[in-house]
């Protein structure tokens, strides 16, 4: 207590009040997040229900679950964030928007020798804490990774901008690497194109070593830089090693580094017809399957459950991205994934492999268009009429959180009630599955007018 009298005491008046107003701030805006329930799809497959069951397999040190199609789709960052929040008692919706606040207050933190105007700071932190975006139902209230993606998304760049600044201040600055090596590993498997940050992340290293080679410091000082880098690459190393000793696959994910994104290539490399908002055709379906005879194996179960149910347009054709998860299905349900992940990873190389071969022969010709991922299809021209069309409406979008108003109606959660309590209890938070007691009913109108 006499130490904090002590720092209270250096602390001017002006910055007492500021920090008094934040700290207010921040409790109210958590009354307003605790006032509106949290949105669950327990049954979706491929987002909040598998966040959830690696999760909850994190929870009983099962690493990410027996094997099968879902095992590898997705990285573990979030999860663990999930488990993480459990083990707090905190619910999950509160400990996201702390997590937002602690990673504004890290920022201003590490930025401070660039401007040390504590009122804007303030002003900043007010505007970030009741932005629009933070009310959003697919950002901070569901049980997904765009909770942390933004908070963890500044924390790197704080933490690499913090290392700079403080490179002369020993104690900081060895804290600022500390910090990077964290965040910036937690940060990498959130999704599976964290790869963009890396140009910051190197050019930061690359301009604070010029500093050091100028100032002429001991050659140790010049390894310091690096350990975020090296941390990352450890940790790599090791989830990829954990995945191969549980599933026989040396990868993060099986879209990032196995046979089957090569697959997913070799598909959306083959010419032919474009049809709007699919990216996978039936046509280039077809002659992947008339030129891979280990695909064409799984026939005729294989393409009768590609295109069946669920996710297809009036046209017959998979919306979207939606082949590249119907592909999988299939093929577990075919039995494949049940044989294990090495077999997995050898039958989506012979079938690459044969398409390879398919491409070299010319039976199979490639697409031309203007390429700019190899995960999604090139760009047609239709793509670039629609891009002159909506960019300035989606900008404008954009700049008014047109798409990001607080929700005033709110969906209705999916899954059985089962599922959707068992959730909730993990996550200690309240999930709006259609009913809401009126106690909670008056502080959601409250909320929801303030907003």
């Amino acid at each position: 207590m006499k130490n904090i009298k002590k720092i209270l005491n250096k602390v001017s008046f002006k910055t007492k009040i500021i920090i008094f107003i934040g700290l207010i701030a921040t409790i109210f805006r958590l009354i307003l997040d605790y006032a509106q329930p949290m949105f669950l799809q327990a049954n979706a497959m491929y987002d909040d229900g598998l966040i959830f069951n690696y999760a909850y397999s994190l929870y009983s040190l099962d690493w990410l679950g027996g094997f099968g199609q879902l095992t590898l789709a997705k990285a573990a960052s979030y999860p663990l964030f999930v488990v993480f929040a459990h083990y707090s008692h905190i619910p999950i919706n509160t400990f996201q928007i702390l997590f937002y606040c602690f990673s504004l207050i890290v920022f201003f933190f590490a930025t401070r020798k660039i401007y040390n105007n504590k009122v804007l700071m303030l002003m900043i932190y007010l505007f970030c804490i009741f932005s629009p975006m933070t009310f959003e139902l697919g950002v901070f209230k569901v049980i997904y990774r765009t909770g942390v993606l933004i908070a963890s998304g500044l924390l790197v760049f704080s933490s690499a901008i913090g290392m700079y600044l403080n490179r002369n201040n020993k104690k900081e600055y060895h804290f600022w690497i500390a910090f990077l090596s964290i965040f910036l590993s937690f940060f990498w498997f959130i999704k599976e194109d964290s790869y963009w940050v890396l140009p910051f992340i190197v050019t930061s290293i690359i301009i604070l070593e010029i500093s050091n080679y100028k100032e002429k410091l001991n050659k140790k000082e010049f390894i310091k830089p690096i350990i975020p880098l090296l941390v990352l690459f450890v940790v790599i190393t090791g989830y990829k090693t954990l995945n191969y000793i549980a599933y026989g696959e040396f990868t993060i994910t099986d879209r990032t580094g196995t046979y089957y994104k090569k697959v997913i290539e070799d598909m959306l490399e083959i010419k032919a017809k474009d049809v709007e908002h699919v990216w996978i055709t039936k046509e280039a379906y077809n002659k992947a399957l008339k030129n891979s005879e280990t695909l064409n194996s799984l026939e005729p179960g294989l393409t009768k459950c590609m295109y069946r149910d669920w996710g297809l347009l009036d046209n017959g054709e998979l919306s979207i991205d939606l082949s590249y998860w119907r592909l999988r299905y299939c093929v577990d349900e075919a039995g494949v994934y049940k044989k294990g992940g090495k077999y997995v990873n050898s039958f989506y190389h012979n079938v690459h492999n044969e398409l390879q071969k398919a491409f070299e022969d010319g039976k199979l010709k490639k697409n031309t268009n203007l390429k700019i991922s190899s995960q999604i299809p090139r760009i047609n021209k239709n793509d670039k009429k629609q891009f002159k069309k909506f960019y300035f409406k989606i900008l404008n979008n954009t700049i008014s959180y047109s798409y990001n108003l607080p929700i005033i109606e709110y969906h209705y959660s999916t899954g059985t009630n089962q599922e959707i309590y068992k959730v909730q209890l993990f996550t200690h938070s309240k999930i709006y599955n259609g009913k809401i007691t009126k106690k909670d009913q008056k502080l959601m109108d409250f909320s929801i007018n303030i907003i």
